[in-house]
């Protein structure tokens, strides 16, 4: 699939915030407990001039979000679940471009901040093309669902890049493509084509002059010339495959049933796990 200048940057970008690879058996950086505690005791910013949020309070779930409120909300909510179920050395090893290094809350956000920024912008810009609808509510019980999750569900997708895919709040999905099949879109660099409203966004032409369009989502046996897969497989060598059982080989995560590839075997989750 050829690749213009826009995506060979995103995908930097994502090489940034790639997911954590190998194990640790250091001491956590913080409890739940602990950091339940800490977030009662310590006032959170508001967003963008917004109501004030904080990333345990099932009570925000209520107030309505922009799309700048959410991102910024969810970049806060998910540096406060690294701190919460990772070890120090799992954190420092979720962000190895950060310069300076995440070493503490404050500077997790200060770095994730910069793509919770760009993903708003894009998003911002389908949803006023009428390519996307935002559902500001839901935006508040997706950040309480983030925000909520246990480290063994964390573990699962301890990943700065889990700010575009959302998938700790699946059951609140604050945005949903409207188009269709065959018809043009213009995300190409969000995650899995956002606009889309069943497929993903596929590019095709040249890097010059470059066509984006929906396509179905490949299922299970199909090519996946756009990498990407529908749930339950993932695209390995140009065909989407099923995730691999404990006790395979694996190069990532994704390729793993359990989302946990240690030492190259497909395990359950040890990173980011609380334990």
């Amino acid at each position: 699939m050829p690749t213009d200048r826009r995506a060979s940057l995103a995908v930097l970008a994502l090489l940034a915030l790639a997911p954590m690879a190998g194990c640790s058996s250091s001491p956590q950086a913080g409890s739940d407990a602990g950091a339940a505690a800490a977030d009662a005791a310590t006032p959170h910013p508001t967003i963008d001039g917004g109501p004030q949020f904080s990333p345990d309070a099932s009570s925000d779930a209520a107030v309505p979000l922009t799309i700048a409120q959410f991102y910024t909300g969810a970049g806060t909510s998910l540096c406060h679940r690294f701190f919460a179920c990772c070890t120090a050395a799992e954190v420092t090893a979720a962000f190895p471009s950060a310069d300076p290094p995440v070493t503490d809350a404050a500077s997790c956000e200060a770095f994730v901040g910069m793509l919770a920024g760009f993903q708003a912008s894009s998003m911002d810009s389908a949803v006023a093309a009428g390519q996307m609808t935002w559902d500001p509510v839901a935006a508040s019980a997706c950040l309480a669902d983030i925000g909520g999750a246990s480290c063994p569900a964390f573990a699962r997708v301890a990943s700065a890049t889990e700010i575009f895919a959302l998938s700790l709040c699946a059951a609140h999905r604050p945005l949903a493509g409207t188009v269709a099949d065959g018809a043009p879109c213009t995300d190409f660099l969000s995650t899995g084509g956002a606009s889309c409203k069943s497929g993903y966004c596929e590019q095709s032409g040249s890097d010059d002059q470059p066509v984006y369009t929906c396509k179905p989502m490949p299922a299970l046996g199909q090519a996946c010339p756009g990498y990407v897969c529908a749930a339950g497989a993932f695209c390995d060598g140009g065909t989407c495959r099923a995730p691999r059982s404990d006790g395979q080989g694996c190069d990532a995560p994704e390729q793993c049933a359990s989302h946990g590839c240690v030492a190259g075997i497909c395990a359950a989750p040890n990173t980011c796990d609380g334990l």
